[in-house]
């Protein structure tokens, strides 16, 4: 059976999922912890369909604003933060 391709968030490039912890070492010079943390998040995307995809990518990107706001509302004195 053929090992599923993944796509490296690093570079775009698609990879066997196998293929990709090197990839993130030798390509990217990550340690071996960071890279298998990289590939902790992808696992869950590996049998999902592309709009199930998009979705969580959607969400991962909606709690990041989310959490960048709070930050920078937390670095004002005031608590304007730059809005």
């Amino acid at each position: 059976m053929a090992d599923k391709k993944v796509i490296c968030p690093e570079c775009g490039k698609k990879l066997s999922w196998r293929g990709l912890h090197g990839h993130l070492r030798f390509e990217h010079g990550l340690d071996s912890d960071s890279a298998t943390v990289i590939m902790a998040r992808i696992e869950p995307f590996r049998d999902l369909t592309v709009e199930e995809r998009l979705e969580v990518l959607v969400q991962r990107i909606e709690d990041l604003v989310a959490d960048d706001e709070a930050e920078c509302v937390e670095d004002e004195p005031d608590g304007s933060g730059w809005f």
